[in-house]
């Protein structure tokens, strides 16, 4: 095969625009809004449990059971045993602003009904956790927060159950946090 120095000049500056966008710093383009995705099981390492009963909670990480199937093969499993059984995690936020905060969860015959703190204030409602069967949701919006670039504590905390079962179980499978831009409006 025949290539000019022309041909190839091109082909080799193609690649390496290609290479720089493909590796830019996680900053999306201007006016679309940066996105904080994390497999929830990866934070388990780090998390705190506080059971104010002393019921002995505890957290793992969970590998696929049940005939479900987690991103990342697992899930963080936190296996509370008393209403305000919590677990919290810690997430870095890149830059200040309002996030939207989303999660994929789990629901089973012995799953708690939870909500979520951001740095110790609630976001979003109750999140019912039963279902008869092991099941994985979709990404569910929890709420809006506003946040300062850094670390923050999310807390998932038990508020009850809607069956008879002495677990409080929850399972969260990825958390989301999505920043709100705004949008320039056309004259």
């Amino acid at each position: 095969m025949v290539v000019d120095a022309a041909a190839a000049a091109l082909v080799l500056v193609v690649v390496a625009v290609g290479v720089v966008l493909l590796t830019r710093d996680g900053e999306p383009p201007p006016g679309e809004p940066r996105v904080v995705t994390v497999e929830a099981e990866s934070l388990v390492p780090g998390a705190v449990v506080d059971s104010p009963a002393k019921s002995g909670a505890k957290v793992e990480a969970q590998p696929n059971c049940c005939g479900v199937t987690w991103s990342g093969d697992t899930q963080l499993f936190f296996q509370g045993l008393a209403i305000g059984d919590r677990v919290t995690v810690t997430v870095q936020i890149p830059a200040d602003g309002t996030w939207r905060f989303a999660a994929v969860r789990t629901t089973s015959l012995d799953y708690a009904n939870t909500v979520f703190t951001i740095d110790g204030t609630q976001v979003g409602g109750t999140f019912l956790g039963f279902t008869p069967t092991v099941r994985r949701t979709e990404l569910l919006d929890v709420g809006t927060v506003r946040l300062s670039k850094g670390p923050h504590q999310v807390t998932l905390l038990v508020v009850g159950k809607t069956q008879g079962t002495n677990r409080y179980f929850a399972g969260v499978d990825e958390i989301r946090f999505t920043e709100i831009v705004a949008r320039a409006v056309a004259r």
